[in-house]
């Protein structure tokens, strides 16, 4: 059995080795495998493959509702909350699809301050007209019968 010996400096030395191995086999150590996709004992093994990460389906979800509650303000609260399901799940799970979790929250986040600007507007348009009404509120009085 000759094996190639790195770090001895003579032949002398080599063969001694050889010859103790040869006297003890049991001493002998086990040869390192001679590519990846053999282990220690020189047999041939699977080579592992890496599975796909999946998206959350929270996520994902959290998208969507994002994008519609853009236009609908229900949906950007439940945008919102299935968002942080989401964020937490890809954390503890090591799935994909952080990006659409955050991506959902910010539009939730934005679609309710497009709903709270748009009830500010409405707010201060009734307040108008509410104003126009009760100038109006002497003539419309006088014309009633008094007792």
């Amino acid at each position: 059995m000759k094996r190639i010996r790195e770090g001895t400096n003579s032949s002398k030395e080599y063969v001694e080795k050889e010859l103790e191995e040869l006297e003890h086999p049991e001493k002998q150590t086990i040869a390192k495998p001679m590519n990846k996709n053999q282990d220690q004992a020189g047999e041939l093994v699977q080579p592992q493959v890496q599975k796909k990460k999946f998206s959350s389906e929270f996520c994902l979800m959290s998208l969507w509702c994002g994008l519609i509650g853009l236009i609908l303000p229900p949906f950007s609260t439940l945008a919102i909350i299935v968002g942080l399901a989401g964020f937490l799940q890809v954390r503890r799970e090591h799935l994909s699809g952080k990006w659409m979790a955050v991506t959902g929250i910010i539009l939730g986040v934005i679609g309710i301050l497009i709903f709270m600007l748009a009830a500010l507007v409405v707010w201060s348009v009734l307040q108008g007209y509410i104003d126009q009404l009760s100038q109006l509120q002497p003539y419309l009085s006088a014309g009633t019968p008094t007792k």
